[in-house]
Order: structure tokens, then sequence, then C-alpha cells
């Protein structure tokens, strides 16, 4: 009976090796951005940005406001229960990734404006504390890492047309949070596209500790 010669599976080495290479970029742009915001570099683009997104009308902004709320530091961790709840039926197994990304949404926040001073726009609602800062924005950040997290941990295994689904839902998920962030004059461009970055490498770091852990039984 002849032997069959089977090719390697490589595909999943080079799907972490890709994992890798994006949460280094994440990383290095939501540093190099936070940097700028520290030091005002980008004020005149952040401010033509403003002025474009300023020109809304009251339905675009009721329609941010509702859509903003579920990135409220209140409902995200819920929404990221939530999210674990429905991937753990997705895989067939437990997983709490988007809820862990969700929690350790409030250290990477609050931590980077402790050393990222930038205020936010004129247009916001008055906040004391670290609350007044705006790199990142943490309503995006939020989004983006249990958006990506959830992707990530479900992808799994998956064909490519279902992973690049979910990508794409993550994103679009991501990006409409930031553009509410905007459209409401809570943030600048450098906050939320920091925050983008930022959400992403998030997402990827708890990925590869749930990887570890799962690989550890």
């Amino acid at each position: 009976m002849p032997i069959k010669h089977l090719r390697p599976r490589a595909r999943p080495r080079r799907d972490s090796f890709d994992e890798l290479i994006a949460g280094a970029v994440g990383a290095t742009v939501y540093a190099t951005l936070g940097y700028c915001a520290h030091h005002d570099l980008l004020e005149d683009v952040n401010q033509r940005v403003r002025d474009l997104l300023l020109r809304r009308g009251p339905r675009t902004v009721r329609l941010a406001r509702i859509i903003t709320l579920l990135s409220e530091s209140a409902v995200h961790p819920v929404l990221g229960l939530l999210l674990s709840k429905a991937a753990s039926r997705a895989i067939g197994g437990d997983t709490y990734m988007p809820l862990a990304a969700s929690l350790a949404d409030f250290v990477v926040n609050k931590g980077t404006r402790l050393v990222v001073h930038q205020r936010r726009p004129p247009g916001a609602k008055p906040r004391t504390g670290l609350d007044r800062l705006g790199y990142p924005s943490g309503h995006t950040l939020a989004a983006t890492a249990i958006a990506f997290s959830t992707a990530l941990r479900v992808a799994e295994g998956r064909r490519p047309s279902q992973r690049t689904l979910l990508y794409t839902a993550a994103a679009a998920y991501a990006v409409t949070i930031g553009w509410t962030r905007l459209t409401l004059d809570e943030h600048w461009l450098d906050d939320v596209v920091g925050a983008w970055a930022g959400g992403i490498a998030l997402a990827i770091v708890v990925h590869r500790i749930d990887q570890a852990r799962r690989n550890a039984r």
C-alpha cells in the first residue's frame, strides 16, 4: 500500500508569526503616537480633523451618543463577559479572553495617562484626575481590544473567509466607536488612532497568554 506524503501544516506557525508582527506594529504605533500627543506634534492635524467632524448635524450627534454607550467604562466589562460566553459557545469550550481584554484596558488606559499628558478637545465634558487627559481614547481602546480578542479566539482553526469576516466585524466595531469619540468632540484624532493600534496589540497579548495557558495544560 503506497504511503501518502503529506505536507506539514505550516499555516498555524505562519499565523502566529503574522500575529506577533501585527502586535509589534500596533505597540510601536501606540507608543509613537503617545509621544506625539505628549509633545503636541500633531496639533495641526488634530485641529483640522476636529474642524471637519464638527460639521455634523444633531441626528449624527444623537446617534454617536447612543453607540458610544456600548464602550462606557461601566458597560464594556459586561460586554466582555457576554462576548466571552458567546465565544465559548462558538468554540465549544470555555474562554474569557474578551473579558480579560476588557479588564486589561483599565490598566493600559490609566497607565498610559500617567506619562502621556494631552488635554481633551474644548468640547469634551469636564473631568477630573487622569480622565481629564485624552490619550488614549479609553472607549476606543476597550472596544478594539474586546472585539479583536473575540475574533482572534473564535477564528482559530477556521477557514480564511470566516477569519476575514470575523476580523472585518471587529474592525468595523472599533472604527465605529472611534468615530463616536471624534464626533462627540471627546478626543483628538491621535487619541483614537493610537487606541486602535494599542487595542489590537492588547488583544494579541491577551491571545498569546491564553494560548500559552492552554498549551501548558
